[in-house]
């Protein structure tokens, strides 16, 4: 491989790099800003939507489920449904769940540790993306 292609592919190792791990950092500051500022509430599961996708791949298509889970709960008296964001396989219609929503708009809403999965995931995901950028940089010094 030549010097120009290992420093594109370096590249754009390092952004992806770069880009997963501002996204696994902002995940964990949503989250926080939900356990500092979001007020709890007990929710009702009222819906679960389970949608089949196709993804096109090399060698035809593939269907896979997405699922979205609405919840009822009130805020002052009012009543509101809203689209959770996550979904577990143990989530049921009828379960009540412990939600937080944020005082100036109730309808932004978040379960507990519902995004620190998916922070932990884009983080890692992004520390090995750069972990071999910095291998793709050492080797290719390393051979002159």
């Amino acid at each position: 491989m030549g010097k120009l292609a290992k420093g594109i592919l370096t590249g754009v190792f390092l952004v992806v790099s770069v880009v997963f791990i501002i996204v696994g950092i902002s995940l964990i500051g949503r989250e926080k800003k939900f356990e500092e500022k979001g007020i709890k509430t007990e929710a009702v599961i009222v819906d679960i939507q389970k949608n089949r996708v196709k993804k096109r791949k090399a060698n035809g298509y593939r269907y896979k489920y997405e699922h979205e889970v609405y919840v009822e709960y009130s805020v002052n008296g009012i009543e509101y449904t809203e689209e959770l964001g996550s979904y577990n396989s143990n989530m049921k219609v009828g379960d009540e769940i412990d939600i937080y929503y944020l005082e100036d708009d109730p309808t932004d809403i978040q379960s507990k540790g519902s995004a620190k999965f998916l922070s932990i995931l884009f983080i890692g995901l992004g520390s090995v993306f750069g972990i071999v950028a910095i291998l793709i940089l050492i080797l290719g010094r390393n051979k002159v």
